[in-house]
């Protein structure tokens, strides 16, 4: 069937080489699994053929038969490689992993440091701090201890505030 197409033969050739293709495959009742055909699978191949071949057989003719056109174009794409550096200055890769180990051996120790740092000024400022609550209390009691007394219960409550500071002190 194409070659009839391809040799510029006139449609009804084409037709008639279909025609006896189809009718050399055709049976009365074929197997599922054997080349042949019924009658109604021959006359939808025939129809699958009317639509789609012979109603743009010119066409195909044409396009089978003349010579065509070639345009060609042509491209240049610019492609950078890239640089590979040179490998003169490298270092073994045991050299490599011990500059690592002793990076972070120096990030280690620097860490512990400023915790150390920020512990020891805690504890300075904690200290600071006790120091200044002491002697506000300290300042308080006193000034408890120099007023005197208007009334027994107060000179009473004195005398232990006082007796109590003497065991603390002790």
């Amino acid at each position: 069937m194409q070659s009839t197409c391809y040799t510029g033969s006139p449609m009804a050739a084409a037709e008639a080489t279909l025609k006896a293709d189809l009718v050399a495959r055709c049976r009365a009742h074929p197997d599922d699994d054997s080349a042949y055909f019924s009658s109604e699978q021959v006359a939808r191949i025939g129809s699958f053929f009317v639509s789609l071949l012979f109603h743009n057989y010119r066409l195909y003719q044409h396009a089978f038969t003349e010579e065509q056109g070639l345009t060609e174009c042509a491209a240049q794409l610019l492609v950078e490689t890239p640089i590979i550096p040179s490998f003169e200055g490298a270092m073994p890769e045991e050299e490599w992993h011990a500059q690592q180990a002793a990076a972070a051996a120096a990030s280690e120790a620097k860490r512990v440091a400023a915790e150390e740092e920020a512990a020891t000024t805690a504890a300075e400022k904690r200290a600071e701090a006790e120091a200044l609550t002491k002697a506000e209390t300290d300042a308080t009691r006193a000034a408890e201890l120099a007023r005197k007394p208007a009334t027994l219960e107060e000179a009473v409550a004195q005398v232990r505030v006082y007796l109590m500071l003497q065991v603390m002190c002790v």
